[in-house]
């Protein structure tokens, strides 16, 4: 006589329901349901998708982010297709000033993060393209060589495909709301019907929190925009790293887009996001020089910005685990780039097998009943 496996449904489809689901399929003997209307998620493609356990986060916060990175370089290896599309290419920044920026350099060292100063001469050989000009007034930027990017939005159809390979499922519907039965969550239902499961997991972002409201779960997670700009490709490498300026944030993609934010990068957009668009973008070309031995800086246009609506729960952690209803648990947060690594594992682990690590403390939804 054979036992069925247990089936989990990932409500979610961006790049921390996809870490989840691929988890699940590939590492834990469960049957696997993915819904969402689409595969790449809401959030995700709007992310600048800077990999990071960069600064003025709390001690176990950076631990959790640094190890999600050593996760990322995992998969990276595990997933096929992700190694055309990330780049651990480092940063070089100066977003803070130079006070701020000594305290953190000497901080995280000694947390056992790669972190220097290095001259403004330094920078220049590093990045040849940026116009001294933009460069800090006091002589020296942060390096961190460490960090790097994903393209997020392919990796999470990347990371949806090899879990399906393992026999997940994907259902492109949208979720209408939560099946309840003897007071637990034992599924979902979408317009084509009801798909019952032994688990739920809510990685829907933003989504997450209307359908856990109707079922009597608060979720304290507020929507925050962010406005990036993204120009046109270039087959120029005009960037090498990630520069994360005192004005825009800049890295370039594996298609050659110079792609730009603001504080931490995606500044909240204003009325009128197309001239702050075009403002910005003009900001953006200026931190490059005009020519470089000789040859001028290619054509660097506009092509389109994105204005992404970022989950972010009311005290800037994750909301991961328990949610205190039987058969759901809960995935949302901001930096989900970063963090889908850990959530994958973590969650898939506490999903499939009962065994919650203890980094997930930290996270539970109970502590805002605490307040």
């Amino acid at each position: 006589m054979t036992v069925d496996k247990p089936h989990v449904v990932v409500v979610g489809a961006g790049i921390v329901g996809a870490s989840i689901a691929w988890h699940l399929a590939t590492k834990h003997n469960v049957s696997v349901t993915v819904v969402a209307p689409d595969v790449g998620g809401t959030a995700t493609p709007n992310s600048f998708a800077w990999l990071n356990a960069n600064f003025n986060n709390s001690r176990p916060y950076f631990d959790v982010r640094h190890r999600s990175m050593a996760h990322w370089q995992e998969l990276i290896n595990e997933v096929p297709g992700l190694t055309e599309i990330a780049r651990w290419s480092g940063n070089v920044q100066w977003q803070q000033d130079e006070a701020d920026l000594a305290f953190h350099i000497q901080q995280h060292s000694s947390w056992g993060y790669k972190t220097e100063r290095i001259p403004n001469d330094e920078v220049l050989r590093r990045e040849p393209w940026l116009a001294e000009s933009s460069l800090p007034a006091w002589g020296w930027v942060a390096s961190l060589p460490e960090e790097g990017s994903i393209e997020p939005a392919l990796a999470a159809k990347k990371m949806i495909e090899h879990a399906q390979v393992h026999g997940a499922a994907v259902r492109r519907e949208t979720v209408e709301r939560l099946l309840i039965k003897d007071s637990k969550v034992s599924g979902i239902v979408t317009a084509s019907g009801s798909i019952t499961a032994d688990n739920v997991i809510l990685a829907a972002g933003l989504g997450t929190v209307p359908l856990a409201a109707a079922v009597g779960i608060a979720v304290p997670v507020n929507s925050r925009p962010g406005l990036i700009v993204h120009s046109k490709p270039v087959s120029t490498r005009l960037l090498n790293g990630l520069a994360i300026s005192n004005g825009p944030h800049m890295r370039q993609t594996a298609e050659g887009r110079v792609i730009s934010g603001r504080h931490y990068s995606g500044g909240k957009p204003t009325t009128d996001p197309e001239a702050e668009a075009d403002d910005f973008f003009a900001k953006v070309k200026a931190m490059f020089r005009s020519e470089l031995d000789g040859v001028p800086l290619p054509p660097l246009e506009l092509d389109f910005y994105t204005v992404g609506y970022r989950p972010d729960p009311q005290d800037g952690l994750p909301i991961l685990g328990d949610s205190g209803k039987p058969g759901l648990t809960l995935a949302v947060m901001h930096s989900g780039v970063t963090l889908a690594a850990f959530v994958g594992q973590t969650v898939a682990d506490l999903v499939a097998t009962g065994n919650k690590d203890k980094a997930l403390d930290q996270f539970s939804l109970s502590r805002f009943s605490k307040e």
